[in-house]
């Protein structure tokens, strides 16, 4: 049975995020990861249909905790999204602890977060992309929509996968224990694995 169940905000567990989050509560949980529950909402507008079953978690003495991102102020932003949220809590009257990607402080998304980890022998590959996104500025042309943070971290991995890890990177395994691809011990994932330690205890 789950001890600690965590709602994301993709729409399903098995995506990047989901693979993502999975991967850092295994790494600060020293119990068996089978008691980790991942929930994808679709969506932080959503995180009230979950409602019950927060409620029906508490009941039963499992933890919730909820990793979505803060976004930036025109979607929402850290001080917005977090005051959201946390009226969801106040007004279903459930009980969960909330971390914002990137780091709980700043505007952003998970795909920041991702950024950050990019391994210095491979962070050449986003400055490729920043000067594909710059050309595509430099045009000028209505047409064309600049790429976003998730189209730069889906090029870093997809130029990377090796072809036996076609499929799995194909249903979000982005492969997050490979230390070639990921630097998971740097400054910045800092706080998510204190929120994640002094909630999986």
């Amino acid at each position: 049975m789950s001890k600690v169940c965590i709602f994301i905000e993709s729409d399903k567990e098995t995506t990047n995020e989901g693979h993502f989050v999975r991967h850092m509560a295994k790494l600060v949980y020293a119990g068996d990861s089978k008691e980790i529950e991942i929930v994808g909402t679709g969506g932080y507008t959503n995180l009230d249909q979950f409602a019950v079953q927060m409620q029906r978690n508490t009941d039963n003495g499992i933890k919730n905790l909820v990793i979505f991102d803060a976004d930036f102020p025109k979607e929402g932003g850290f001080e917005k999204r977090k005051a959201e949220l946390l009226s969801v809590k106040a007004e279903k009257g459930v009980d969960f602890e909330l971390f914002l990607f990137p780091n709980n402080k700043d505007d952003g998304t998970f795909e920041h977060l991702l950024e950050h980890l990019a391994t210095e022998e491979h962070k050449g590959l986003l400055e490729c992309f920043e000067g594909y996104e710059s050309c595509i500025r430099g045009r000028n042309n209505p047409k064309y929509i600049s790429p976003d943070q998730k189209a730069k971290m889906y090029a870093y991995v997809s130029t990377q996968t090796d072809p036996k890890y076609i499929k799995m990177f194909k249903k979000g395994d982005w492969r997050f224990n490979q230390t070639d691809l990921w630097n998971l011990d740097v400054d910045y994932l800092t706080p998510l694995k204190d929120f994640l330690s002094s909630n999986l205890e």
